[in-house]
C-alpha cells in the first residue's frame, strides 16, 4: 500500500488543527508527530497568534511532556516622547500604562499595591480605547501588562483586579486571569471576593426564555481577584494599619454587597464605586503605602488612597478621563478643606 504524501495545504491544516486543540505542545513535538519540519510548525503558530486564533503560550510542553521554562520577565517598552517624564507619588499621568510602568521600573520606584478595574472586552464605548479585541489577544495583552507590573512591586505587594465575565459567565475571563497570574507569573493567589451588585443592567438577558434549549444565567456580580507578589505575607515591622476591628470583620467575608456607581457614568462608561478601593486599601495596605491604578479612569482609586493617607499614582490613556480625575481630586480637596 502506497503511503499518501500530504500536500503543503494539508500539512498546514493538520498543524492548525493540532495547535488549536492544544497550543502548549512544542513545535518539535508536533513536527515529529506530523513528519514535518519544526520551522513550518513555528510559522503556522506565528500566523495563528497574529490572528488571535490561539493564545501566546509561555509554558510549552516538549516531546517528553516536560514543561519548558516559563518567560516571566519584563518586556522592554518604547517610551519615545516620554523619556524625560519623572514619575512621582500623588500624581496622575496621562500616559499609556505600559509607558508609566516602564518609567517606574527604570526610575526604581516600587508600589505597595496595584488596585485596578481592567477593561472587560465587552464592547463598551470608551473615549479612546477599543474594547473589542479578539479574546486571546485580550488575554495576552493583560498577561504582558501584569508581567511588566512585577518590575514595580515589592515582595508581598498586593495586586487586585476587578473584572466581570463576558456573556453572563459564558466567557470566563476571571478564570483565565487566575491561570496566567498564578501559574505563568510570580503572583500568589490570596483570594477571590465576590462583588454583589444586586443589579441587572440587562433585564432581558435570559437567553431562551422559559426554555431549556439555551438559557442564560444572568450575573449580578463581578470578581475582585486578590494576589500578592511572590509572597502572601506583607510584612512591615513599622507599618501602621488603619482599619478598625468592626471594618475588618465586615470586609474579611468574601461577599461584598455594594451597589454599582451611577452618578459618575456621565464621566466614564464603567466607573466602580469608591467603596471598593476604600475597603481594599484598608485591608491590604499600611498608612503611607504607595497605591497604583494602571487603568485609573476617573481616579476612583486615587481618591480612596488620598482619603486614607496613602500615596497614589494613576496611569490613564484618555485625556478626557485624566482631566476628570484631576478635577475630582481637586474637588475632594476643596470639600475636605471646607469640612475642616
Amino acid at each position: 500500500m502506497v503511503k499518501h504524501e500530504m500536500t503543503r495545504k494539508e500539512k498546514r491544516k493538520s498543524i492548525e488543527k493540532l495547535l488549536k486543540r492544544n497550543p502548549q505542545r512544542s513545535d518539535r513535538q508536533l513536527a515529529a508527530e506530523l513528519y514535518v519540519d519544526h520551522k513550518t510548525v513555528g510559522m503556522v503558530r506565528k500566523d495563528l497568534k497574529s490572528r488571535g486564533e490561539i493564545p501566546h503560550v509561555s509554558n510549552l510542553i516538549d516531546s517528553k511532556n516536560r514543561v519548558q521554562p516559563r518567560y516571566r520577565h519584563r518586556v522592554s517598552v518604547d517610551i519615545s516622547g516620554h523619556d524625560r517624564l519623572v514619575i512621582e507619588p500623588d500624581t496622575l499621568y496621562n500616559v499609556p500604562n505600559e509607558v508609566g510602568i516602564e518609567l517606574m521600573a527604570r526610575q526604581g520606584l516600587k508600589a505597595d499595591a496595584i488596585i485596578t478595574s481592567i477593561p472587560y472586552n465587552c464592547g463598551l464605548k470608551y473615549d479612546i480605547y477599543k474594547d473589542d479585541k479578539p479574546y486571546w489577544q485580550y488575554i495576552r495583552w493583560l498577561k504582558e501588562t501584569f508581567r511588566n507590573c512585577q518590575s514595580i512591586l515589592n515582595i508581598g505587594s498586593s495586586v487586585v483586579i476587578n473584572v466581570g465575565d463576558g456573556s453572563n459567565g459564558g466567557i470566563p475571563i476571571h478564570s483565565d486571569i487566575i491561570q496566567f497570574m498564578a501559574r505563568e507569573l510570580d503572583y500568589k493567589m490570596l483570594g477571590t471576593i465576590i462583588w454583589n451588585k444586586n443589579h441587572a443592567s440587562n433585564p432581558t438577558g435570559f437567553g431562551t426564555f422559559m426554555s431549556p434549549r439555551c438559557p442564560s444565567f444572568r450575573t449580578r456580580f463581578e470578581y475582585l481577584l486578590v494576589f500578592r507578589y511572590k509572597d502572601k505575607r506583607n510584612i512591615k515591622p513599622d507599618g501602621k494599619a488603619t482599619i478598625s476591628r468592626e471594618e475588618f470583620l465586615k470586609n474579611a467575608f468574601a461577599l461584598w454587597n455594594i451597589p454599582p456607581e451611577t452618578r459618575m457614568r456621565k464621566l466614564h462608561p464603567a466607573p466602580f464605586p469608591l467603596e471598593i478601593p476604600h475597603r481594599l486599601i484598608q485591608m491590604l495596605t499600611y498608612e503611607e503605602d504607595l497605591v497604583i491604578d494602571i487603568f485609573s479612569g476617573i481616579g476612583t482609586t486615587a481618591v480612596a488612597a488620598k482619603r486614607l493617607n496613602r500615596k497614589y499614582i494613576g496611569f490613564e490613556l484618555s485625556p478626557k478621563y485624566h482631566e476628570a480625575a484631576e478635577k475630582r481630586l481637586n474637588d475632594d480637596d476643596i470639600k475636605k478643606a471646607k469640612a475642616a
